[in-house]
């Protein structure tokens, strides 16, 4: 400041004070500004660099008893704060004598040297945000030189006494406390909390509560584990694979591969060296039917199959020409036929028949592993004193479940009939020993369970029909009526045993036909070709008698049990349709979910046995049910549910007399709604 008049004008003053209080007042440097101007006044600009010394030389210490107000925000505060704007942040007012500051200047300047003590005081105005940070730096050298080091404040005490602080306001500085007594402040911060009057009395009632359940005597009560040791607990299904037993709790069972990694087939036999699995079954193509086709007369003995997981082979062919002698000579018992079917023609199912519905149910007993593979069809024994089902499998083997006739698992026997799936079931209700099949394999077998044997009623030609997909038997005829891939239609008189009658009635793969029960002449056929066709079996050469049209292909169609003036139709576009067959019209059209997907069989819609308007089908909503439909009334009646059925059942099959029906699933097991 001495060399300063000579660069400036001879008409500006340099400074308003005196030489000595200038150079007295230490040097104040900004962090976070830039130098500016100076008023008009002529007062001297602030530096913005750190407080530090800019010099080595000392400079004395200014004159005692002078005072002044600094601006110094709170540490951690915002800048908007500091500078006073208009959403001020909490200061603290410090209050600090220049005496105490020249005297502690002095004392650093005498321990060290001009590094510290170099400052030169400068009375400077600066900007709000200037002022704090210089008033930072110079509170920081004080508290810094042997009174501890200061800490900023926390939690409540930061805010006792804050208030903004205004553009160009003076602030008092107050000298913060020592180390030791701001470390006994932050214990005392950090300490346990006094518990308040709402947590006493939330105590209060946590034990007042205790205190009554525990006069209330109340027994624990077991908790049942994960493996249901206590409680009820649901029984395995019997029949195939039932009766292992189950591995310790301690020590998880290795996971077992299937027959097919194992490189053998479900009857434990070895696949063919050139064998792949298909991605999509193409029965006309030579090299996926490895299986050979066995033609002719089959005994039962032959037909036997044992349990493709058994250990000993051997053993397990034993065993079930066993059993296989015991079954059949209890199903060569049943000789009832079953009464005549009761059931008013077009009665429609009314609340009481719901309720008389939501009766049955499944029993643990009532489930069995029948087949060992995905079930394709099913059939209900026509007894009325014997409850026998049968069920068939993709793999051609056909089973029987009697729930009634032991409790363990030789309630179920199963033979390997066919070469491949079988499509058909049906009980001969004029002979009821007589079972009717038929397979992809093109072949329709009866089993006369007197003789032992399987005999083979009809053949096709596979080169020419592809494969056969479905069929249907007319009792009083004699006659069974049979779909084939090709898209025509075979028709097997049983009592002449001539070759079939065959009779091109679609484009694409016939998947259901059936005979009206009250005119025999009347045939409905449903194909893969989206239509659904009525047929005058006199005149089948010629043109349909009624069509109608699915948007995609159809998988079932069926005449109505009673008078059969009532047929419903399933099809993969997601729609139940019923047609009157009366008047050639369509009546209703009911959504449902039809997509079973590539793993599941397709839906059927099956008839109440004793009702022209009541049908179930099968549902792949969730929980696990059955839907029950009204065929006249175009809506869904209600669904059944069971604690043991917890699965998609997509076929079905009525007793002819009896209120009770049986599903299949894709895994072989029976479930017996009574």
């Amino acid at each position: 400041f001495a060399l300063l008049p000579s660069f400036l004008p001879p008409n500006i003053s340099p400074m308003p004070r005196s030489t000595e209080a200038a150079q007295a007042e230490p040097e104040v440097r900004s962090t976070r500004s830039t130098p500016r101007k100076a008023a008009a006044a002529g007062k001297a600009p602030a530096s913005a660099s750190k407080s530090r010394a800019s010099t080595g030389r000392s400079t004395p210490p200014a004159a005692a008893g002078e005072k002044r107000k600094l601006e110094a925000p709170v540490r951690g505060g915002s800048k908007r704060a500091a500078a006073g704007s208009a959403s001020p942040a909490k200061a603290t007012l410090v209050e600090v004598k220049e005496e105490e500051v020249d005297e502690e200047v002095a004392d650093l300047a005498k321990r060290g040297g001009g590094k510290t003590a170099g400052k030169q005081k400068k009375e400077v105005k600066q900007e709000p945000e200037q002022e704090a940070d210089a008033v930072e730096a110079v509170v920081t050298q004080v508290t810094a030189s042997g009174k501890g080091r200061a800490r900023p404040k926390r939690g409540a005490s930061a805010l006792r006494g804050s208030r903004a602080a205004k553009p160009g306001q003076a602030v008092q500085v107050k000298e913060e406390p020592d180390g030791e007594q701001q470390e006994e402040e932050d214990d005392e911060d950090e300490g346990e909390v006094e518990e308040t009057e709402y947590e006493a009395m939330r105590r209060a009632n946590i034990a007042r509560n205790r205190e009554i359940l525990m006069s209330l005597d109340i027994p624990e009560l077991p908790v049942r584990n994960r493996t249901g040791e206590l409680g009820r607990s649901r029984l395995p299904a019997r029949g195939l694979g039932g009766g292992a037993k189950k591995a310790s709790a301690d020590r998880p069972p290795p996971r077992e591969k299937s027959m097919r990694l194992q490189g053998m087939t479900s009857e434990g036999e070895k696949l063919p060296d050139n064998w792949r699995e298909p991605l999509r079954f193409k029965p006309s193509e030579k090299e996926d039917l490895w299986r050979e086709r066995r033609t002719g007369e089959l005994p039962i003995v032959e037909c036997v199959a044992p349990n493709p997981r058994a250990a000993d082979q051997e053993e397990a062919k034993r065993e079930a020409l066993e059993q296989m002698e015991v079954f059949a000579a209890k199903m060569a018992g049943v000789e009832d036929r079953g009464s005549e079917r009761t059931g008013v023609a077009d009665e429609k199912a009314g609340a009481a028949y719901v309720a008389e519905m939501r009766k049955l149910t499944v029993s643990d007993k009532d489930v069995a592993k029948t087949v060992p593979d995905r079930i394709y069809a099913m059939a209900f024994h026509p007894s009325e004193t014997h409850t026998l089902v049968a069920a068939a499998d993709k793999c051609g083997r056909v089973g029987f479940f009697a729930p009634d006739w032991s409790d363990d698992d030789s309630c179920v026997f199963h033979m390997q009939v066919h070469s491949r799936a079988v499509t058909s079931l049906h009980f001969d209700t004029s002979n009821p020993a007589a079972l009717y099949t038929s397979s992809y394999d093109c072949l329709v077998r009866k089993l006369d369970i007197h003789s032992r044997k399987w005999l083979e009623v009809a053949q096709f030609d596979e080169d020419d029909m592809k494969f056969l997909a479905t069929s249907t038997l007319h009792s009083e005829q004699k006659a069974v009526y049979c779909g084939m891939g090709s898209g025509h239609m075979g028709v097997c008189d049983l009592r002449a045993r001539a070759k079939p009658v065959i009779y091109a009635l679609h484009g694409k793969t016939i998947r259901a036909v059936d005979v009206s029960p009250s005119d025999p002449n009347l045939i409905l056929t449903g194909s893969i070709d989206t239509t659904v066709a009525l047929w005058d079996a006199r005149k089948l050469k010629g043109k349909p008698l009624a069509s109608w049209e699915h948007g995609r292909g159809v998988t079932s169609a069926r005449f109505s049990p009673v008078s059969g003036n009532v047929a419903v139709s399933v099809s993969f576009d997601d729609t139940i349709r019923v047609f009157d067959i009366a008047s050639r019209t369509e009546t209703q059209k009911i959504r449902h979910n039809n997509q079973t997907g590539r793993w599941l069989t397709s839906f059927q819609a099956v008839f109440d046995a004793s009702s022209d308007d009541a049908f179930v089908i099968g549902s792949m909503e969730q929980p696990r049910g059955v839907d029950l439909f009204s065929a006249r009334g175009g809506g869904r009646l209600g669904r059944l549910n069971s604690e043991a059925f917890a699965c998609v059942c997509s076929l079905y099959a009525w007793h002819p007399t009896r209120r009770m029906f049986a599903g299949g699933n894709s895994s072989g097991k029976v479930y017996l709604w009574r």
